[in-house]
């Protein structure tokens, strides 16, 4: 099995890679994983591919010893807004000597701003950046190209959603759903009556950190629900004198807006790289499917829970943008948190249809673990153990 994955040392990427390592564990010699990235800037691919194994998959391999698994991922450079995506024609070459089974693409700008510049680099990256990839894996006659896109293409559309879903005449919450949709659309089409590869699309919601896997809470990245709250952890430290003490209460005056009846629909990284590798290697042709809960987390008790969590005391919820801002709701609601993520939790209900991944997942898959009171405090846990990510 040979399997390629852009965007590997990303929070769906590496469980993708821990979830492949684990299954063909007793079998390794049977796989190998081209880690298609590029380096950071202090670190090549390879050590980053190394320090991810290090510091994150030995918790789910279950292992100290990684050298066997890392020895199983070949890091090929890889960027998604070079010509020809920086690859050099020899390393094409060398790659299409051996038939790729499964090529992920999981690579992406994820940026809920709303710029010109934000919106520039989505398109390149999210939408060009897919065609380049989906022209790489037809040169390589990959047998199925694996897409990773985003719920929330549905924009502000709600009710119950279809994982194949597409209308461009929909109002979107910012442009890298359009970003991701349009994405979608590209890779169909390139697709489109190939014989040589079949074509699967995911549309996960928010990932979370694990819930099935060690370590209990584990991500690499605090975004998302984790952001949105960090941003009011700091606004406890500038009224606490600049640290953060998470046992003493502190009231700030910020009317936050949010719809009680609403819900925020969470899915645990391991729950969605095991399920999107049991349907992306399932047979069938072109298909897409959601990557969900089945049952969304209310917003009534999720966000006063989130602020009870860091013992933060604000005025009761507002069911729209109040009018007379103070000087904090107008940094919340113009320049911080509130901007971006209020559309999510203020607009009506969203249901994504998961009937076609239940339709490919076998009798005994684990279900998805619901984000009740208990997992959504493991996963709180762990953040506050990294501060939210914020030193």
């Amino acid at each position: 099995m040979i399997v390629a994955i852009t965007g590997i040392t990303g929070l769906l990427g590496r469980n993708l890679a821990f979830e492949l390592l684990q299954r063909y564990q007793h079998k390794l010699d049977s796989l190998t994983i081209l880690a298609l990235g590029r380096s950071s800037k202090t670190n090549s691919l390879p050590e980053r591919v190394a320090a991810m194994l290090q510091d994150d998959g030995r918790h789910y391999l279950r292992t100290d010893d990684i050298r066997p698994f890392l020895a199983r991922i070949r890091c090929i450079d890889f960027e998604l807004e070079q010509p020809g995506l920086g690859m050099e024609e020899a390393q094409i070459k060398a790659l299409q000597k051996r038939p790729i089974d499964l090529f992920f693409h999981l690579a992406a700008t994820v940026d809920f701003r709303d710029t010109p510049k934000v919106a520039e680099s989505l398109r390149e990256v999210n939408l060009n950046g897919t065609k380049k990839a989906a022209a790489l894996c037809q040169r390589l006659g990959a047998g199925s190209f694996v897409y990773a896109s985003t719920a929330y293409v549905s924009g502000y559309t709600t009710g119950n959603i279809s994982p194949d879903y597409v209308n461009f005449d929909q109002p979107f919450k910012n442009p890298y759903e359009r970003s991701k949709l349009e994405a979608e659309v590209a890779a169909r089409e390139a697709f489109s009556g190939s014989q040589a590869t079949r074509l699967k699309v995911f549309r996960p919601s928010t990932i979370c950190g694990r819930l099935l896997e060690p370590l209990p809470g584990q991500t690499p990245k605090f975004d998302v629900f984790y952001a949105w709250l960090a941003f009011f952890l700091r606004l406890k430290a500038r009224a606490q004198g600049g640290q953060v003490d998470y046992k003493q209460t502190t009231s700030l005056d910020l009317r936050v807006c949010y719809n009680p009846q609403s819900t925020l629909n969470i899915i645990p990284v391991d729950y969605a790289a095991k399920a999107m590798l049991e349907a992306a290697l399932g047979p069938g042709e072109e298909a897409s499917f959601h990557l969900a809960s089945p049952r969304g987390a209310l917003n009534q008790w999720t966000i006063p829970f989130l602020f009870d969590f860091i013992n933060l005391r604000l005025p009761p919820l507002t069911p729209k943008i109040p009018d007379g801002l103070n000087s904090l709701e107008r940094l919340y609601y113009e320049k911080g948190v509130g901007l971006i993520y209020t559309p999510y939790i203020a607009i009506e209900d969203v249901q994504f249809d998961l009937d076609s991944l239940y339709g490919v997942l076998p009798a005994g898959f684990p279900g998805c673990p619901e984000i009740d009171r208990a997992n959504l405090k493991t996963l709180l846990e762990y953040a506050k153990q990294h501060n939210f990510g914020l030193s």
